[in-house]
């Protein structure tokens, strides 16, 4: 987000711009001292937040905003004067100014205005973008609905290009995804649970698919809790991201997933077609259930689970892995607890995941109190309990690995930002920290905090005050000097801030300190 300021007094721009930039430091500043400088800016940045000054040396404040007025409609314009005629204010009224700020300069005020706007911008962005959303959707689906009802006339083909899917239509197949027992939710719950529950299934369907497949999809919910998907991807991706779908759709909501996939089409023509084949009506789609009743699929599909396996745990993606372990639990010990193939593999990939998490935990000095189930052969009990049992107490014991990996990787991650604090106090921030250790602003901000117990601004603020009464103690530098060192380029809200923290101001306790030297020296 970025805000312009103008005014043509510098100790009022500067002002402006310290306040600002403490309490918001997000914020993108720009300054202009003159209109125009402050128009190329505006034409150039495209500012959200305008704030002038309604007497500038080069052209009144008022006249500046009327001339750019038309160009930013949706730009959040506040004016400062230290007049209070009535033309004036009648003017910024008639221009949309959202407030008229008086000198001598209100800060609480400024700072009240500056995160009032910000917010209004932030929902009304997510509201815009929703609408969108909302609008292409319902696009996208009126001209499904027209070719289905087998309709392809010049203003269709039109359409389909201007919502840019002809691309998709050069070579796509059709699936129906179908949820199992969600419409045994569906009369159990009450519509606003029911809203929630397809709202996050569809945001989990976009979130997977967009990641797969970019742009090159379209997924729409029909009136019976199904969904149709359309995609150009090809066939070994698809199967990827429908295995996806499945795993994360029985983690998250512990429903069961159904996937009947049409023969790949090209042109709208055919999409008829390929529509019917996926719903089974005539040519009947291949089903895509994780089960199977033949054993060369599922040695196939076993196979496509140790190689999974095997790559989660070299990433050390323990949650992953137990999510990988349920579905396995849930696709095969349900349906083949009695098959060879199922029992010997299930038993060599439990014996192997114990034994490699055995060696990385000691690896990582974490305790591993896991005693492994007996699953051989001859063991009583054995079949599809023993086996569900087994895996379930293994995907628990992953998930607590997990926890312990991640706060351990937590703790090296905040030492190295405060390294990082202490070698270059003077310019570190929340957001130049999480550049250097690769993370975003707020996680980095999050864990800080349940690391050190204390929010990372506080402890960045008590490491300034600290470096700054070294340097008053051991060094002749300015006061001023001292402040740019630790990252205060205001002196005087250096001066405040020190002594908030610790009770006289820096030159008192420069003298202090001094007067404690002489006293030792005696």
């Amino acid at each position: 987000m970025k805000i312009l300021l103008v005014d043509d007094e510098y100790y009022i721009l500067n002002g402006l711009y310290q306040l600002i930039h403490a309490r918001f430091p997000e914020l993108e500043i720009f300054t202009g001292d003159y209109v125009t400088k402050a128009r190329e800016i505006l034409y150039r940045e495209k500012p959200d937040i305008l704030i002038t000054d309604i007497r500038i040396a080069e052209e009144n404040g008022l006249d500046f905003i009327k001339s750019i007025k038309t160009d930013f409609p949706q730009m959040h314009v506040y004016i400062i004067s230290g007049y209070s005629e009535f033309e004036y204010a009648k003017t910024a009224i008639e221009l949309n100014v959202r407030y008229y700020i008086l000198k001598p300069i209100n800060q609480k005020k400024v700072v009240e205005l500056v995160r009032q706007s910000m917010e209004e911008i932030v929902q009304e962005r997510t509201r815009r973008e929703n609408e969108i959303k909302t609008l292409v959707l319902a696009k996208k689906k009126v001209v499904l609905d027209m070719i289905l009802e087998g309709g392809c006339s010049e203003e269709l083909q039109e359409e389909v290009k201007r919502l840019g899917l002809a691309s998709l239509f050069a070579g796509y197949r059709v699936v129906n995804i179908s949820i199992k027992e969600y419409w045994t939710i569906a009369t159990y719950s009450r519509s606003v649970q029911l809203s929630n529950l397809k709202m996050f299934i569809r945001n989990k369907l976009d979130d997977i698919l967009r990641e797969a497949a970019e742009d090159c999809y379209l997924c729409i919910e029909d009136e019976t809790g199904n969904y149709t998907l359309i995609t150009g991807v090809g066939e070994e991706i698809l199967n990827a991201v429908l295995e996806q779908i499945y795993a994360v759709i029985y983690e998250d909501f512990r429903l069961y997933t159904e996937f009947q996939v049409s023969s790949r089409y090209e042109g709208e023509l055919n999409f008829y077609a390929a529509y019917c084949e996926s719903r089974g009506i005539g040519t009947k789609a291949s089903r895509l259930l994780f089960y199977s009743g033949s054993e060369s699929r599922i040695v196939k599909e076993l196979e496509k689970i140790r190689y999974k396996a095997v790559d989660t745990m070299e990433q050390e993606n323990y949650i992953q892995l137990a999510s990988l372990i349920e579905l396995m639990t849930v696709r095969f010990s349900r349906e083949y607890a009695e098959n060879r193939v199922v029992q010997n593999f299930s038993k060599e990939l439990y014996r192997d995941i114990v034994s490699y998490l055995r060696a990385k935990m000691v690896e990582a000095h974490i305790d591993f109190n896991y005693e492994p189930a007996d699953l051989s052969s001859d063991s009583t009990g054995y079949g599809r309990k023993k086996l569900a049992d087994a895996y379930t107490a293994l995907a628990e014991n992953l998930r607590t690995c997990q926890q312990q990996m991640n706060a351990r990787k937590n703790r090296e991650m905040i030492k190295k930002v405060i390294a990082y604090m202490d070698e270059d106090i003077s310019r570190a921030s929340l957001d130049s920290a999480a550049d250097y250790v690769d993370t975003t602003p707020i996680y980095l901000s999050i864990i800080f905090k349940e690391v050190e117990g204390i929010h990372f601004k506080e402890c960045l603020i008590q490491k300034k005050i600290e470096r700054a009464k070294r340097l008053l103690e051991d060094t002749d530098l300015h006061i001023y000097e001292i402040g740019a060192l630790v990252g205060y380029a205001d002196i005087k809200y250096f001066s405040r801030m020190f002594k908030r923290y610790v009770g006289i101001s820096p030159q008192e306790y420069r003298n202090q300190s001094e007067e404690n030297k002489e006293e030792h020296n005696r």
